[in-house]
């Protein structure tokens, strides 16, 4: 939302500051606040860094000014973030090596390549997307109807369909048949028609309506993307692409429609019988829309049964299933010393479902441990392929650990903690093989020599290396 208004607000600077040392401040503030994106999400930086060069292209044109803003603005948000930009590892993208030798050694291709893929699957069908965006898409047409309808009036002809844009629609129907495709039809005309008005017709627009074109324009433009490519990850699918672009698109969306019924009211003065007709559907389509965040809240909060809430401590749910570990836990949490590395159970996403999950005390503490969910270090260590390699290891080390304590693997992972309970002794069945059990924690002699247990609650054990 800052980097929609800092678009706007670059729009309307562009035109009204006349000191050449103001633009060039107000070019090199906003890319430096939309360079934050990049550290916190990094699909979003593409996305309004192309808002802020629209911005631009609105009242400078394609030419060397125009050039030279985008420039700063894209050297503005990589510097002010250098230290992330210059250290951070994208964990996505594919091995090189897959692709073909003589494309391995070019410039920047490999990269592209490797981070993009094509989606050749099934595409978003008309339900699926009226699901999501139904409502703002039934307003956004009603709104580029009405548009048309006033810009066509008697002495405001719309110029001729450019060759390209006649082009683009026919490429888009044709493909939508083809594929099938039916979102680029969808989605694919009111962009269309949204950039026909600002390239071909927006010295008639005023400010706002150019806004809520650039909106569209932004929103429906990624959809359309989305539907073909997407972002190389460890799930090898879209899925994770199109929820984290539909965040963007789904903003983008609700600020558009939002002034575009405020103006659709206003065109609507003289209509009275329009107007209501338009109010009482926007009120429908509202409350329709509210029905979801309803039933879902009902349903999740029944997804494993009737429960009674007990506050928003996180971890006391772990009461119903092991007071031991949540005791330990506790403990674990108010008495491990800054530099302590606990060795308990391997764990797998999202394991045990209703139950204890597994990686509880390194999750519930933030003390490390040697692995956790193996599959989640999979998703963030794509680029990393000396971590990447470690992950299936370190679980094969962890049980050897609890098996014969090997003095060896303990130093190399600086472990100073050992904990026993209920995964370390009983395990998680076939919810997560390597969990556990290890059958040396039932030895009464465990762990032997050179341990010292700090910690009991009932099976619960917490042993400290006494060398450590």
């Amino acid at each position: 939302i800052l980097a929609v208004a800092l678009a706007l607000n670059l729009y309307r600077s562009t035109r009204d500051v006349q000191s050449p040392r103001q633009w060039l401040a107000v070019l090199v503030v906003s890319g430096g606040l939309v360079g934050a994106l990049y550290p916190l999400n990094s699909l979003d930086l593409p996305t309004y860094l192309v808002l802020l060069g629209g911005s631009l292209a609105l009242t400078c044109g394609f030419n060397r000014t125009w050039l030279k803003g985008v420039s700063v603005l894209a050297m503005a948000a990589l510097i002010a973030w250098l230290p992330f930009t210059v250290t951070f590892v994208p964990f996505a993208g594919a091995n090189p090596e897959s692709l073909p030798a003589w494309m391995q050694d070019l410039p920047l291709v490999p990269r592209l390549f490797t981070t993009l893929g094509w989606h050749a699957g099934e595409k978003t069908s008309v339900r699926e997307f009226l699901k999501v965006f139904g409502l703002f898409w039934i307003v956004a047409m009603a709104y580029l109807a009405l548009l048309i309808w006033r810009t066509s009036r008697v002495g405001h002809e719309l110029p001729i369909m450019p060759r390209w844009l006649i082009a683009a629609a026919g490429l888009a129907v044709g493909l939508a048949i083809l594929i099938p495709a039916p979102v680029l039809v969808l989605v694919g005309g009111p962009a269309l028609v949204s950039l026909w008005f600002l390239i071909e017709v927006r010295d008639r627009l005023s400010s706002t309506t150019i806004i809520v074109l650039g909106l569209l324009a932004a929103a429906f433009g990624l959809v359309v993307i989305t539907e073909f490519f997407y972002v190389q990850d460890a799930f090898a699918g879209r899925y994770n692409t199109l929820f984290k672009v539909y965040y963007q698109v789904w903003t983008l969306l609700a600020i558009a429609i939002g002034i575009a019924v405020v103006a659709m009211f206003k065109w609507l003065a003289r209509f009275p019988v329009l107007r209501g007709v338009g109010a009482a559907a926007i009120c429908v389509g509202l409350l329709a829309a509210s029905a979801y965040p309803l039933i879902a809240t009902a349903q999740w909060t029944r997804v494993h049964g009737e429960r009674s809430w007990q506050g928003l401590d996180g971890v006391e749910f772990l009461a119903e299933h092991s007071r031991d570990d949540l005791a330990a836990i506790r403990w674990l949490y108010r008495n491990a010393d800054g530099d302590d590395v606990i060795v308990e159970a391997p764990g797998c996403s999202y394991q045990v479902n209703g139950g204890i999950p597994t990686g509880r005390m390194a999750a519930f503490t933030g003390v490390p441990t040697i692995i956790g969910w193996g599959f989640h270090q999979v998703q963030w260590r794509g680029g990393q392929p000396e971590l990447l390699a470690q992950i299936t290891p370190r679980s094969a080390d962890v049980a050897t650990i609890y098996a014969d304590l090997s003095p060896e693997l303990l130093e190399s992972y600086g472990a100073t903690l050992l904990y026993v309970g209920s995964f370390e002794r009983s395990g998680a069945g076939d919810a997560c093989e390597i969990a556990g059990p290890f059958s040396a924690v039932s030895e009464p002699d465990f762990p032997g020599p050179g341990w010292t247990e700090v910690y009991s609650s009932g099976d619960s054990r917490i042993y400290r290396r006494i060398d450590a």
